[in-house]
Formats: structure tokens, C-alpha cells, sequence
């Protein structure tokens, strides 16, 4: 009978020991489950996170030109006033002219400057404002709900043309960055270069088709690839095509005194 207690036991302290055994074994498992779960979702995130870093962010503004002067009557409300007091700080010119019963306010902006916004809706307040005042616009990236004919514009490779003054060339500058682009102005004392690039595709809105073409048009004579689309020039809906393999090996258009264009 002691001898069969004695076994009894050994039996049961090996099953007990068998039975920590296991749960460390089951308890070890378990953690180096969670670890490498753990250690996945890092380098998932991690993954994401660099995917993330790679995406180029997206640029928002809205583009805006008044060659010629307008006039329009001031009637001296808070809304005359606020409008003055907005025309200026986005780099207008503006006159105003006292004649008794009312006051005329004249404003233009010879060269193409832009509002930076922060989302959609900034985009499509500023571009209304603009166009009601009768305004040239682009829009750079807009809305993906923008019912405006858009074309997407690229140029992977730096293009340098020569400008004729400074003057072309900051205005040529500001039209290239207008559109999403790099834009450099080297004066080299007896030349004045102007270095450009825009290696992500950018997308352009105009007021109209025919704005799309005249601005298209321009792109793709100074090298740039582009892609329009036509759903929104009144024909049947089809892809946009890719114009950097059409034979349009682009020139300097400095010699054009491309600042920008009209393009009611």
C-alpha cells in the first residue's frame, strides 16, 4: 500500500508538472503569437504609413486674371467695403472715384495670381466669387464633382526656355505654377533662363471647352503631356487622350509672350 501511495504520487506531481508544463508551453505560444501579430500589424502600418509619404500632396488653389480694368458702381454699403477690402488682399489693383452720389470702384490684376485653399468647398466659394465678378479662372485640382471640362497636364522632365526680360519670365513663371508646376528663373546677365517641371499629373478646371482647348493647346506646344477630357464640351463622353507622343515636340514659348490668355 506505500508503495502504491508512493507511485500514486509521483504520478500526480508528473501529471501536475506535465500540466504547468503545457500551460507555459501554451502560455509561451501565446505570446509569441501576439508578438508576431503584433510585429505584422507594425510593419503593415509602418508600410502604410511610407506608401503615404511617397503620395505627393495635393495641391488646391484657384487662379485668377483681370487684363483690363473693370468698373463697377460702389453704393458704400458694408458690401462695397468688403468687397474693396478683398479685391486688395488677393494683390488687385484698385481705384475709387468719389463722384457725389456715388462712387466708381475700378480694379484689374494683369497677371495671374492665386488663393491657396484647403479643401473643396473653400474651392468652389472662391471660384464662384471670381467668376460673378466676372474674372478668368483656373482651378488647380479641384473638386472630383467639378462639372468644369478639365485637362491634366505633366512634364516629367525639367524643360529650360529663355525669356526676353524679366518681366516675361516671372509672368511666365507664375502661369507655369499656376498650373502645379516647379518653376526656376535663372539670370544668366546676358540671358534669362526659366527651368520648369511638373512630374505628378496635375488637373486643370477652365470655365469653359473652349477654354480647355485654348489652354490645352498652349500645353501641348510647350511640351507638356496632356489629357483632356470631353464629357463636358457637349460631345458623347470618351477617355481622354495623351497628347505627348502626337509630334508635338514643343518650342520656346517665351517668344510668344505666353503670360496667359483670354479665355472667356
Amino acid at each position: 500500500m506505500k508503495t502504491s501511495f508512493a507511485v500514486t504520487m509521483m504520478l500526480s506531481v508528473c501529471v501536475a508538472i506535465s500540466g504547468v508544463s503545457s500551460a507555459q508551453q501554451t502560455t509561451t505560444q501565446q505570446q509569441s503569437g501576439t508578438q508576431q501579430t503584433a510585429q505584422q500589424n507594425l510593419t503593415q502600418q509602418q508600410g502604410a504609413n511610407t506608401a503615404t509619404a511617397r503620395q505627393p500632396a495635393v495641391v488646391k488653389k484657384v487662379g485668377f486674371r483681370m487684363a483690363n480694368w473693370r468698373t463697377i458702381h460702389g453704393d458704400g454699403t458694408k458690401a462695397t467695403t468688403d468687397m474693396v477690402s478683398t479685391l486688395q488682399k488677393i494683390g488687385c489693383e484698385v481705384k475709387q472715384d468719389n463722384h457725389g452720389g456715388h462712387t466708381d470702384i475700378s480694379f484689374r490684376c494683369a497677371s495671374w495670381k492665386t488663393v491657396s485653399v484647403q479643401n473643396d468647398d473653400q474651392s468652389n466659394q472662391w471660384h464662384q466669387w471670381l467668376v460673378n465678378n466676372e474674372f478668368e479662372t483656373v482651378v488647380l485640382n479641384p473638386p472630383a464633382t467639378t462639372k468644369l471640362p478639365t485637362v491634366k497636364v505633366r512634364m516629367a522632365a525639367w524643360k529650360t526656355v529663355h525669356a526676353q526680360s524679366a518681366e516675361q519670365a516671372q509672368s511666365l513663371k507664375e502661369t507655369y505654377e499656376l498650373i502645379g508646376c516647379e518653376a526656376v528663373v535663372d539670370n544668366h546677365g546676358d540671358h534669362i533662363d526659366l527651368k520648369f517641371r511638373c512630374p505628378n499629373w496635375s488637373t486643370v478646371a477652365l470655365v469653359n471647352s473652349q477654354a480647355a482647348h485654348v489652354w490645352q493647346d498652349w500645353l501641348n506646344k510647350s511640351g507638356f503631356e496632356t489629357q483632356h477630357d470631353h464629357s463636358a464640351d457637349g460631345h458623347d463622353a470618351h477617355a481622354g487622350h495623351d497628347h505627348a507622343a502626337t509630334g508635338h515636340e514643343g518650342h520656346d514659348h517665351a517668344k510668344d509672350d505666353h503670360s496667359g490668355h483670354n479665355h472667356k
